[in-house]
């Protein structure tokens, strides 16, 4: 089912996977070290994808980051929005993933990109918590 839908995708597919191959397939390298990666064909993710997908939104040219399903908490005994993955979650993941966050910040900061978090009830405290409709075109 996922082959399938990724096949009729129309748009961008970018991933940090070593896995992942295909034509149409845009692949990053995966960087860990602290702060947002210059290269254009890099990302970092160390504890959580949302480094990368901000990344990457840097390099694509985005002129402000609103942060959408960014909870860092567990909720109802959930730690994802989404049917769970096969792995249980590590001890402090939440903690560890906000660890990657201030360096990033400072990096936004530097590039004068403003990054808002648009969910409601996050734990994720490091950018401003604002309601969605006030930040949509």
């Amino acid at each position: 089912m996922r082959q399938k839908s990724l096949l009729e995708f129309k748009g961008r597919i970018v991933c940090a996977s070593v896995a992942a191959s295909g034509d149409r397939l845009s692949k990053m390298t995966r960087k860990s070290s602290p702060g947002l990666a210059t290269e254009r064909d890099s990302v970092m993710i160390k504890n959580t994808t949302l480094t990368g997908a901000i990344n990457l939104s840097v390099h694509f040219g985005v002129a402000k980051i609103v942060l959408l399903g960014i909870d860092q908490k567990t909720t109802d005994g959930k730690h994802w929005h989404h049917t769970p993955h096969p792995w249980n979650p590590t001890a402090n993941c939440w903690q560890r993933q906000q660890m990657d966050m201030p360096r990033i910040a400072e990096d936004l900061k530097a590039l004068n990109i403003p990054c808002v978090n648009a969910s409601p009830g996050s734990a994720l405290a490091l950018w401003p918590i604002v309601n969605l409709e006030d930040h949509v075109a």
